[in-house]
């Protein structure tokens, strides 16, 4: 396999406290990961006792500029492993977490870039390994969703429910090439222009941060999405009940967590903040509840820009939530 942007991941991203050498119950996620190359994923992968997991990073947000937004979130991926390392290795004790690098966006390069990360992603989900994939602008979803779209295809089975947490629908006008906002719109034209179903739910959408042609463009695709402020204590349940009937049509999903999502006090260091965002607690609701069904292929973090953060406070938390999906995923 041919890799133009894939970079291996420095070991001096995973460091950190160690309480005992030999105590597994003591291990941290830095004594916990271990960095492959791809030539390496075959033997790996051989190990069926286990649950395999594969930390990838997406540097570039290309996209986040070309959207005429705040650039910084191809700085994300180094820093969500810095805080995930810390943490105390929880999960399951049959899962491993491999760690394969990053795909570096060159220059202007974002669709070279998306198309190597969907060969990756296809490539991991082939040897039954779940993608982590870390970003990055939301330009992340094309390569993302086409590597997982790839692997559905290979299996005969319908194309993957999109599930995006996220302020916004991310569905405009493609024009002159995508962009961080396009995504789930190049998706629909692809699959309009080869006679497949595109299926797509949005959680957290900000009346604010959608136009209204962006809203008539959702429901001329038919996408299901539950407005930030519609989403309360006692209408998640029913919120989540839909979400989990349409996600029983499918074969597989797609989850991919835009931490603009997130009510900027939690969350300030994304390319939007949202002062009016959802809150951590009420993502992690719908995402393990989602994650349990065990439908989810591959996932993804995104809009994670540090130099913005204030204290590494947004890196800290997309770790944590990281952390807890993969508690969740070691058990399905």
């Amino acid at each position: 396999m041919e890799l133009k942007y894939l970079k291996p991941t420095s070991k001096d991203v995973w460091t950190g406290r160690i309480d005992h050498l030999s105590d597994p119950d003591s291990a941290r996620y830095h004594q916990a990961v271990r960095l492959v190359n791809v030539e390496e994923i075959p033997l790996v992968s051989e190990k069926s006792d286990k649950t395999l997991f594969c930390i990838l990073g997406f540097c570039c947000d290309e996209g986040v500029r070309r959207n005429m937004g705040r650039v910084g979130a191809a700085e994300g991926p180094p820093k969500i492993r810095t805080e995930l390392a810390k943490l105390p290795a929880n999960f399951n004790r049959t899962s491993e977490l491999l760690d394969i690098g990053d795909v570096v966006c060159q220059g202007e390069d974002m669709e070279g870039a998306q198309a190597e990360l969907s060969l990756l992603v296809t490539y991991l989900l082939n040897h039954n390994i779940t993608p982590l994939v870390l970003g990055g602008g939301h330009e992340i979803v094309f390569g993302h969703y086409l590597g997982v779209a790839k692997h559905a295809e290979d299996l005969s089975q319908k194309p993957p429910l999109i599930i995006n947490l996220d302020a916004h629908l991310d569905l405009r006008p493609i024009n002159d090439g995508g962009t961080s906002g396009t995504s789930f719109n190049q998706i629909a034209e692809k699959h309009q222009a080869e006679g497949k179903s595109f299926d797509y739910i949005c959680i957290g959408t900000q009346t604010y941060g959608n136009t209204r042609s962006l809203y008539k463009r959702a429901d001329e695709l038919g996408v299901n999405y539950y407005d930030a402020k519609d989403i309360t204590e006692s209408s998640k349940g029913h919120i989540l009940t839909q979400v989990l009937v349409q996600l029983k049509e499918h074969d597989s999903a797609y989850l991919t967590l835009d931490f603009d999502v997130l009510n900027a006090a939690h969350a300030p260091g994304v390319s939007s903040p949202q002062p009016f965002g959802i809150s951590p607690d009420l993502m992690l609701y719908f995402v393990k509840a989602i994650l349990r069904t065990g439908k989810v292929k591959s996932l993804d973090i995104a809009e994670v820009s540090p130099r913005y953060d204030d204290d590494n406070q947004t890196a800290k938390l997309a770790a944590v939530v990281l952390y807890s999906m993969l508690n969740v995923l070691g058990k399905t």
